[in-house]
């Protein structure tokens, strides 16, 4: 199954700073960042270097949930030589929302069947692009 975390961050001043995106049991994931896919990171997540522009920064990550649990971990880091302004995290674009926390939506997909060999499976339900990828409308829920 596929989950979607979404998080609103607000920066000072553009930077460029590091994504450390931890998923445990090297789940696979995608990133974007204000809609652009971010390179790098591989399954489990990793540091992945990305550009904060000044004021808001939409951050989606997709990722696969194992079968009875899900966990993620997004921390921006500075990257060496490069000095880091804090950042503030919130569900929405919105200073007022609960600072420090993100949405997710999901699960979408389904199970993989009995049998199914793990690429069949990835591609099933990792491949299509379920409703906060494709802009439909999604029923974000506050991640506690």
């Amino acid at each position: 199954m596929v989950v979607y975390t979404r998080a609103w961050i607000h920066s000072p001043t553009d930077q460029r700073v590091g994504l450390l995106l931890s998923i445990p049991f090297a789940t696979p994931n995608q990133v974007w960042l204000n809609g652009a896919p971010l390179g790098g990171g591989g399954p489990g997540g990793g540091i992945r270097e990305c550009d904060l522009r000044s004021g808001w920064n939409e951050m989606l990550v997709k990722s696969m949930r194992t079968p009875d649990t899900w966990e993620i971990g997004l921390s921006l880091v500075s990257l060496p030589g490069k000095r880091f302004e804090p950042v503030t995290w919130y569900a929405e674009r919105d200073q007022s929302s609960p600072a420090n926390t993100v949405s997710v939506a999901g699960p979408y997909g389904t199970r993989p069947q009995p049998g199914q060999r793990p690429e069949q499976a990835f591609a099933q339900i990792f491949g299509p692009a379920y409703p906060p990828e494709n802009g439909e409308e999604t029923n974000w829920k506050p991640l506690k």
